[in-house]
């Protein structure tokens, strides 16, 4: 049994999100506490000049540590398998093919119109995809 309602907290995160989250988001809870105090010192005293390095580094860190929480800066999740340049999924290929056979008994005769069409309308479809 425990008796600490925070260690019961700590303990319930590291099951439900796992170690590498559960690490990732104690040390953002720490970085952020600490990197409150020196912007208040650094907005008071004139700029990064009147922080320690120690500091401005753990500032620097709260960023990486955020990217990693968000996960914008992962490279591929799905593996180690590296995604080749100029390479078009299966579904955009398909979503373009579709696009062409749509536009066949329209005006537009010029295929790299079509193309740019598809292109344009994939990059709409990605941006209403993306959260937030």
């Amino acid at each position: 049994m425990v008796k600490d309602g925070r260690t019961v907290g700590a303990l319930k995160r590291y099951l439900v999100e796992g170690k590498e989250k559960a690490m990732t988001k104690t040390w953002l809870n720490y970085l952020q506490g600490y990197n409150d105090r020196s912007r208040s010192v650094t907005k008071n005293s004139g700029g990064m000049t009147a922080i320690t390095e120690e500091s401005r580094l753990l500032l620097e860190e709260e960023g990486r540590a955020r990217q990693l929480m968000t996960g914008r800066k992962k490279r591929n999740t799905a593996g180690n398998k590296r995604k080749a340049l100029n390479q078009i999924p299966d579904y955009m290929r398909k979503h373009r093919r579709i696009a062409l056979e749509k536009s066949r008994g329209k005006e537009i005769s010029n295929k790299d119109d079509l193309e740019r069409r598809a292109v344009l309308d994939e990059a709409v479809h990605e941006t209403e995809r993306e959260p937030g």
